[in-house]
Protein backbone atom coordinates (compact mmCIF):
# COMPACT_ATOMS: atom_id res chain seq x y z
CA UNK A 1 0.00 0.00 0.00
CA UNK A 2 2.71 2.54 0.50
CA UNK A 3 4.36 3.77 3.80
CA UNK A 4 3.44 7.12 3.42
CA UNK A 5 -0.60 5.30 2.87
CA UNK A 6 0.33 3.42 6.05
CA UNK A 7 1.85 5.77 8.33
CA UNK A 8 -0.98 8.31 7.32
CA UNK A 9 -3.97 5.71 8.17
CA UNK A 10 -2.14 4.30 11.31
CA UNK A 11 -1.51 7.89 12.34
CA UNK A 12 -5.37 8.73 12.15
CA UNK A 13 -5.96 5.41 13.91
CA UNK A 14 -3.76 5.62 17.05
CA UNK A 15 -5.62 8.85 18.05
CA UNK A 16 -7.48 6.82 20.39
CA UNK A 17 -10.93 6.93 18.47
CA UNK A 18 -12.31 8.80 15.95
CA UNK A 19 -14.00 11.94 15.77
CA UNK A 20 -17.61 13.07 16.12
CA UNK A 21 -17.09 16.18 14.80
CA UNK A 22 -14.70 18.51 12.65
CA UNK A 23 -12.64 15.43 10.85
CA UNK A 24 -13.34 13.73 7.83
CA UNK A 25 -14.88 15.38 4.66
CA UNK A 26 -18.58 15.82 6.84
CA UNK A 27 -18.38 17.84 10.26
CA UNK A 28 -20.86 15.62 11.77
CA UNK A 29 -19.79 12.03 11.81
CA UNK A 30 -22.93 10.35 14.55
CA UNK A 31 -21.43 6.74 13.60
CA UNK A 32 -18.56 7.60 15.55
CA UNK A 33 -20.65 8.84 18.77
CA UNK A 34 -20.32 6.20 21.31
CA UNK A 35 -23.31 6.47 22.83
CA UNK A 36 -25.32 6.63 19.94
CA UNK A 37 -26.01 2.30 19.55
CA UNK A 38 -27.57 2.50 23.46
CA UNK A 39 -29.55 5.79 22.60
CA UNK A 40 -30.84 4.10 19.57
CA UNK A 41 -31.96 1.24 20.98
CA UNK A 42 -33.90 2.69 23.81
CA UNK A 43 -35.35 5.18 21.54
CA UNK A 44 -36.75 1.83 19.49
CA UNK A 45 -37.93 0.27 22.75
CA UNK A 46 -39.71 3.13 23.78
CA UNK A 47 -41.29 3.06 20.27
CA UNK A 48 -42.00 -0.52 20.48
CA UNK A 49 -40.27 -0.87 17.53
CA UNK A 50 -36.75 -3.26 18.55
CA UNK A 51 -38.16 -6.47 17.03
CA UNK A 52 -39.34 -4.74 14.23
CA UNK A 53 -35.76 -3.09 13.78
CA UNK A 54 -34.14 -7.24 14.50
CA UNK A 55 -36.49 -8.18 11.50
CA UNK A 56 -35.39 -5.66 9.34
CA UNK A 57 -31.67 -6.37 9.67
CA UNK A 58 -32.13 -10.10 9.20
CA UNK A 59 -34.15 -9.32 5.41
CA UNK A 60 -31.43 -9.45 3.30
CA UNK A 61 -32.74 -8.36 -0.37
CA UNK A 62 -31.59 -9.17 -3.47
CA UNK A 63 -31.44 -6.39 -6.02
CA UNK A 64 -30.59 -6.80 -9.59
CA UNK A 65 -28.69 -3.88 -11.79
CA UNK A 66 -28.01 -3.70 -15.59
CA UNK A 67 -25.22 -1.72 -16.28
CA UNK A 68 -23.96 -0.72 -19.71
CA UNK A 69 -20.37 0.04 -20.38
CA UNK A 70 -19.13 1.68 -22.81
CA UNK A 71 -16.20 -0.23 -24.83
CA UNK A 72 -16.88 -3.61 -22.82
CA UNK A 73 -15.28 -6.45 -24.32
CA UNK A 74 -17.43 -8.77 -25.71
CA UNK A 75 -16.70 -12.19 -23.96
CA UNK A 76 -18.01 -9.89 -21.08
CA UNK A 77 -21.26 -9.29 -22.22
CA UNK A 78 -23.43 -10.77 -19.30
CA UNK A 79 -20.61 -10.51 -16.52
CA UNK A 80 -22.69 -10.44 -13.06
CA UNK A 81 -20.80 -9.17 -9.80
CA UNK A 82 -22.13 -9.93 -6.70
CA UNK A 83 -22.01 -6.28 -4.60
CA UNK A 84 -22.04 -6.92 -0.56
CA UNK A 85 -21.46 -3.64 1.18
CA UNK A 86 -21.87 -2.45 5.16
CA UNK A 87 -22.06 -6.04 6.42
CA UNK A 88 -21.08 -5.33 9.88
CA UNK A 89 -20.45 -8.65 10.24
CA UNK A 90 -19.92 -8.47 14.33
CA UNK A 91 -23.40 -7.18 15.21
CA UNK A 92 -25.44 -10.12 15.36
CA UNK A 93 -24.43 -14.19 15.00
CA UNK A 94 -27.88 -14.48 13.31
CA UNK A 95 -27.54 -11.65 10.86
CA UNK A 96 -23.85 -13.82 9.43
CA UNK A 97 -25.84 -16.79 9.28
CA UNK A 98 -28.66 -15.30 7.70
CA UNK A 99 -26.06 -13.85 5.14
CA UNK A 100 -24.52 -17.28 4.50
CA UNK A 101 -27.86 -18.73 3.91
CA UNK A 102 -28.56 -16.40 1.25
CA UNK A 103 -25.25 -15.88 -0.98
CA UNK A 104 -25.32 -19.95 -1.51
CA UNK A 105 -27.75 -19.86 -4.04
CA UNK A 106 -26.56 -16.90 -6.01
CA UNK A 107 -24.76 -17.46 -9.44
CA UNK A 108 -22.42 -14.81 -10.41
CA UNK A 109 -18.90 -14.46 -11.70
CA UNK A 110 -17.36 -11.94 -9.61
CA UNK A 111 -17.83 -11.15 -5.31
CA UNK A 112 -16.50 -7.33 -4.30
CA UNK A 113 -17.06 -6.08 -0.86
CA UNK A 114 -17.27 -2.22 0.09
CA UNK A 115 -15.98 -1.87 3.40
CA UNK A 116 -17.43 -1.63 6.98
CA UNK A 117 -16.93 -5.58 7.71
CA UNK A 118 -16.54 -4.12 11.21
CA UNK A 119 -19.86 -2.52 13.27
CA UNK A 120 -17.79 0.14 15.64
CA UNK A 121 -15.79 2.45 14.01
CA UNK A 122 -12.57 1.45 16.85
CA UNK A 123 -12.23 -0.92 19.05
CA UNK A 124 -11.76 -4.54 18.90
CA UNK A 125 -11.92 -6.04 15.21
CA UNK A 126 -11.92 -9.96 15.72
CA UNK A 127 -15.59 -10.55 15.70
CA UNK A 128 -15.97 -9.06 12.30
CA UNK A 129 -12.79 -11.27 10.89
CA UNK A 130 -14.70 -14.45 12.52
CA UNK A 131 -18.11 -13.44 10.89
CA UNK A 132 -15.98 -13.15 7.38
CA UNK A 133 -14.66 -16.58 8.37
CA UNK A 134 -17.79 -18.11 8.28
CA UNK A 135 -19.01 -15.44 4.98
CA UNK A 136 -16.16 -16.67 2.67
CA UNK A 137 -16.38 -20.37 2.24
CA UNK A 138 -19.82 -19.77 0.47
CA UNK A 139 -18.64 -17.32 -1.77
CA UNK A 140 -17.50 -18.70 -5.19
CA UNK A 141 -14.76 -17.06 -7.76
CA UNK A 142 -12.34 -14.02 -7.06
CA UNK A 143 -13.19 -11.39 -4.30
CA UNK A 144 -12.30 -8.47 -3.77
CA UNK A 145 -12.54 -5.78 -1.07
CA UNK A 146 -12.21 -1.78 0.54
CA UNK A 147 -12.00 -0.41 3.75
CA UNK A 148 -14.60 1.65 5.27
CA UNK A 149 -14.76 4.39 7.78
CA UNK A 150 -15.54 1.32 10.04
CA UNK A 151 -12.40 -0.43 9.42
CA UNK A 152 -8.78 -0.61 10.74
CA UNK A 153 -5.66 -1.08 8.26
CA UNK A 154 -4.54 -3.77 10.60
CA UNK A 155 -7.49 -5.80 9.58
CA UNK A 156 -6.42 -6.46 6.10
CA UNK A 157 -3.73 -8.88 7.04
CA UNK A 158 -6.53 -11.11 8.17
CA UNK A 159 -9.50 -10.65 5.27
CA UNK A 160 -6.26 -11.21 2.40
CA UNK A 161 -5.74 -14.63 5.24
CA UNK A 162 -9.44 -15.50 4.20
CA UNK A 163 -8.69 -15.09 0.52
CA UNK A 164 -10.46 -12.07 0.19
CA UNK A 165 -8.12 -9.18 -1.83
CA UNK A 166 -7.92 -5.91 -0.81
CA UNK A 167 -7.17 -3.17 -2.83
CA UNK A 168 -5.81 -0.39 -1.53
CA UNK A 169 -5.06 2.50 -4.07
CA UNK A 170 -4.92 -0.07 -6.41
CA UNK A 171 -5.62 -2.33 -9.52
CA UNK A 172 -6.54 -5.37 -10.94
CA UNK A 173 -6.66 -7.06 -14.27
CA UNK A 174 -10.06 -9.63 -14.85
CA UNK A 175 -9.30 -11.43 -17.92
CA UNK A 176 -11.49 -13.96 -20.25
CA UNK A 177 -9.38 -15.07 -22.68
CA UNK A 178 -8.13 -12.69 -24.90
CA UNK A 179 -10.19 -9.53 -23.27
CA UNK A 180 -9.95 -7.77 -20.15
CA UNK A 181 -11.31 -5.37 -17.89
CA UNK A 182 -9.48 -3.09 -14.78
CA UNK A 183 -10.96 -3.77 -10.90
CA UNK A 184 -9.44 -0.67 -9.18
CA UNK A 185 -9.84 -0.22 -5.12
CA UNK A 186 -9.60 2.65 -3.39
CA UNK A 187 -9.20 3.33 0.33
CA UNK A 188 -12.07 4.67 3.05
CA UNK A 189 -12.62 8.45 1.25
CA UNK A 190 -15.08 9.56 3.79
CA UNK A 191 -13.38 9.67 7.54
CA UNK A 192 -9.90 8.10 6.87
CA UNK A 193 -9.43 10.60 3.70
CA UNK A 194 -6.83 8.17 2.07
CA UNK A 195 -8.21 7.63 -1.10
CA UNK A 196 -5.91 8.17 -3.70
CA UNK A 197 -7.53 8.04 -7.28
CA UNK A 198 -4.36 8.58 -9.20
CA UNK A 199 -2.30 5.91 -7.93
CA UNK A 200 -5.64 3.39 -8.01
CA UNK A 201 -5.78 3.57 -11.79
CA UNK A 202 -2.44 4.10 -12.36
CA UNK A 203 -1.73 1.11 -14.38
CA UNK A 204 -4.87 1.64 -16.26
CA UNK A 205 -4.68 2.01 -19.88
CA UNK A 206 -6.44 5.01 -21.05
CA UNK A 207 -9.26 4.65 -22.82
CA UNK A 208 -9.51 0.98 -20.86
CA UNK A 209 -13.11 -0.21 -19.72
CA UNK A 210 -12.34 -0.16 -15.28
CA UNK A 211 -14.84 -0.76 -12.08
CA UNK A 212 -13.96 1.36 -9.48
CA UNK A 213 -14.99 -0.12 -5.87
CA UNK A 214 -15.37 2.72 -3.17
CA UNK A 215 -16.91 2.33 -0.19
CA UNK A 216 -18.34 6.28 -0.07
CA UNK A 217 -19.56 6.77 -3.51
Amino acid sequence: MGAIHLRQRLGIESEGGQHVFGYGRNFFHPENWFSIHSLLRKMLRLLWLEERARRNTLAVRLTHNRLQLTGLPESFEGFRILHLSDLHLDVSDTFVQTLVERVQALEYDLCVITGDFRFRTHGAYEAALAGMAQLMPQLSGPVYGVLGNHDCIRMVPGLEALGLRMLLNESVVLRRGEDEIHLAGIDDPHYYRVDNLERACGDIPPGAVAVLLSHSP
